[in-house]
């Protein structure tokens, strides 16, 4: 999503981790593809509701601008949210980095999600 658009920020708790979005950019998202990941990331939600984990969303108005956080109550979701924030990271200060240096941090980042994406029906249990 991040990579197609979306302006996504992250946040995380002992007890919570948020996932927090524009809500313009949902209403209008800035490709098909990027309507088409939103909503995957919401059948993810409802599939981690599914499995036992507390989920519950919140609106923001900051400066005349509506944001939606979605909650997950896991506190193991934890690295999650750790590893989108470092993506996020990566992505503002990626120009100018050698390529070795990208390949690198995509090589490790894909290795890591797969890791805790095999983890997350066990940790939201």
């Amino acid at each position: 999503m991040i990579e197609e658009g979306f302006d996504l920020k992250v946040w995380s708790n002992t007890d919570r981790q948020g996932f927090t979005f524009n809500v313009n950019e949902i209403l209008n998202p800035p490709t098909e593809k990027a309507e088409g990941l939103f909503t995957r990331f919401l059948a993810e939600m409802d599939n981690i509701t599914r499995l036992g984990a507390k989920t519950h969303t919140d609106m923001q108005i900051p400066n005349k601008s509506v944001y939606i956080t979605y909650y997950v109550d896991v506190r193991d979701y934890q690295p999650i949210v750790s590893l989108t924030q470092k993506y996020l990271d990566y992505r503002a200060n990626c120009e100018g980095q050698s390529d070795f240096y990208k390949d690198e941090f995509e090589s490790s980042f894909r290795t890591d999600l797969e890791m805790i994406c095999n983890r997350i029906d066990k940790d939201a249990r």
